[in-house]
């Protein structure tokens, strides 16, 4: 048996693929686009498969409570740069998104279900800000220098406090 990943990875997408889920209690077809996902090297390398769905369920729990799994999987593909319109369904292609992802490093989570590996695409973060971009950032908003003088240690403060009354002393 393989090992099971659990926690957060990157990997690399090396392909994609379409296929469609039937639920036949509902009377759906859900498109799924599913990532083929390189991760680790070496005799650590793994292959991982998380999927994007693209139907009108609503999520019930976490930060996108209350969206659509469309559109939860749409600002997931615009989070790595592929351009897509959340806000619009219909103003999208979906023969674009799968090559849209091809060689992009994204971000993933992985743990066990009954024994099974499950992996879940998160949202792409965007690039840490190197130290001058922050100044000149900062700069910009407070109208100051980029080059800010560096903060004064923090004074010590005497917090001695005197009791309102003997009643308050502790023996």
């Amino acid at each position: 048996m393989s090992e099971i990943l659990q926690g957060a990875f990157e990997g690399n997408v090396l392909g994609t693929r379409w296929s469609r889920w039937d639920d036949e209690e509902q009377g759906k077809h859900v498109p799924i686009l599913t990532l083929e996902c390189d991760v680790g090297a070496g005799d650590n390398a793994k292959k991982l498969f998380p999927s994007l769905f693209f139907d009108t369920e609503l999520a019930t729990q976490g930060a996108d409570a209350g969206k659509s799994r469309l559109q939860i999987s749409l600002e997931v593909l615009k989070s790595y740069g592929a351009d897509v319109d959340p806000e619009n369904p219909s103003n999208n292609n979906p023969a674009e998104f799968g090559p849209a992802m091809i060689g992009k490093r994204v971000s993933l989570y992985c743990d066990a279900k009954d024994g099974k590996q499950r992996c879940y695409l998160n949202r792409g973060r965007k690039p840490e800000l190197k130290e001058e971009e922050v100044a000149a950032l900062w700069a910009e908003m407070t109208g100051g220098d980029q080059n800010p003088k560096p903060a004064a240690p923090a004074k010590r403060k005497n917090v001695s406090k005197k009791p309102e009354s003997d009643e308050d002393l502790v023996f």
